[in-house]
């Protein structure tokens, strides 16, 4: 590795799968001072990523399946518009595991113990759709229109609901005995573990007794919504609309409500433990006869400025720093993975090639920092300020960005120059894959540069 630069090093191992948490080596060659490893490095162009689609993978079975819906929908369209030779599509107990119905209008029809696993319904319009007991986990529903829809018994584990419509949605649980008393389908209570809900809209939303463990409903409006005896647990409902909402005997267990609207909400009964309230818009009587000692209602952390950090992370911060300045002859590479650095104030520090994989960022203030082929993979970076950072050849695949500010960020793709200043041949492009990006502030940072499949965005 002699002569090469800090970040030729890490190119070289590919910053999105580097797991080795050993220093980086280092010999008499690599301690050689050079020129400032920022002008010597080049930009590049991204090409276009196409992501491949659901029905270049689709079986015989699926082929086929996606034949007689398409057969069942011309119908359906008729039956719907009162037009001759028209019939309302059935499609209950039926299997279409992995289908592309992005987009497609399923209005009023019968899906009763449908099997509609890993499809895609982005921007579906299921306005009043019978969906009893049908099976849709991780299915993807961004955006789609479940106004009045039956989800009664289903279960939605994984589903991605981000900014989708359930205005009256009933998800009650609930089974039906087939005619002979033996097979059913449906569930008593609806799963929705694990579910992505960020900004639906639920607005008198039936939604009591269903499980929402490790659920993310942030900036969701549920004014008027039925959640009595729901499990809650894990769930982040913060900025969340709750005016009115029925939340009665549920389970609040390390539940996130910061900055939520809980104006008239009824909690009579419901089981608290560990509960953030920090910020929620409430009155005293909201919180009557809950143990208050669960319940966390202080005000939004302030700012941890740099001397007042953990003597320990100071220390790896300024080694990271005397790495970078050096070009990797002094200091050390700073690893801070798994580390909670939320609410301080790293603003206009150069963090480049610093990993910092699964680490906590949340509010913290990031301004014109420089993070330039950083390792920030499935870093949860909520509401954090990004303002005029340098986000080049970052990883950032499955990362939390929700509410983050990234005006005028810069990011796209770097070339990687050896110390010779001859090009490697190598390249990292800023990379957001799987990241969640909703209510994200992106002006004048220009993301179609950089890798963005299954990013998660809003319409």
């Amino acid at each position: 590795m002699s002569g090469e630069s800090w970040q030729d090093r890490i190119s070289s191992k590919a910053v999105d799968e580097d797991k080795d948490q050993s220093s980086v080596p280092s010999s008499d060659a690599d301690k050689k001072a050079g020129d400032n490893w920022q002008d010597r490095i080049g930009s590049g162009q991204k090409e276009e990523v196409k992501a491949p689609t659901i029905t270049s993978t689709l079986t015989k079975e699926q082929q086929q399946g996606l034949q007689t819906l398409k057969l069942a929908m011309s119908e359906h369209q008729k039956w719907l518009a009162k037009k001759k030779g028209g019939k309302q599509a059935d499609f209950s107990k039926k299997a279409f595991e992995g289908q592309d119905l992005t987009g497609w209008h399923l209005a009023k029809t019968l899906m009763a113990g449908t099997n509609l696993a890993g499809s895609s319904l982005k921007g579906a319009d299921l306005t009043e759709a019978d969906m009893f007991g049908a099976t849709l986990r991780d299915v993807d529903l961004q955006d789609a229109n479940l106004e009045g829809a039956v989800l009664r018994g289903v279960s939605l584990k994984g589903a991605n609901l981000t900014n989708a419509n359930l205005k009256d949605a009933d998800l009650r649980g609930g089974v039906m005995m087939g005619a002979d008393g033996g097979a059913s389908i449906g569930s008593e209570r609806s799963d929705l573990t694990a579910c992505l809900m960020d900004y639906a809209q639920g607005t008198r939303a039936k939604m009591s007794n269903v499980d929402f463990q490790g659920a993310s409903l942030v900036g969701a409006n549920l004014e008027g919504a039925q959640l009595f005896g729901s499990d809650l647990s894990d769930v982040d409902l913060s900025y969340a609309n709750l005016k009115g909402a029925d939340l009665s005997d549920t389970r609040l267990t390390n539940t996130n409500l910061n900055g939520a609207d809980l104006t008239g909400a009824k909690l009579a009964n419901a089981k608290v433990e560990n509960v953030s309230l920090r910020g929620a818009k409430m009155s005293e009587d909201t919180v009557e006869g809950l143990d208050k000692s669960e319940l966390d209602i202080g005000d939004k952390p302030k700012v941890v400025s740099y001397d007042q950090m953990d003597p320990e992370v100071r220390a790896s911060l300024d080694g990271h720093q005397k790495w970078i300045s050096t070009n990797g002859a002094e200091g050390q590479r700073g690893r801070m993975d798994g580390l909670d650095l939320s609410y301080h104030d790293l603003s206009g520090l150069d963090l480049s090639g610093i990993q910092m994989r699964d680490a906590k960022l949340r509010g913290a203030q990031l301004k014109a920092c420089s993070l330039i082929l950083a390792d920030l993979g499935g870093t949860d970076v909520f509401d954090a300020n990004l303002c005029d950072a340098v986000i080049i050849g970052t990883n950032l695949t499955g990362a939390n960005l929700k509410h983050c500010d990234l005006t005028n960020a810069e990011v796209g793709e770097i070339s990687i120059v050896g110390k010779d200043g001859n090009d490697t041949g190598r390249s990292h492009k800023t990379s957001f894959e799987a990241a969640n990006l909703v209510r994200a502030n992106t002006k004048g940072c220009d993301l179609n540069v950089c890798v963005m499949e299954k990013a998660i965005r809003d319409s």
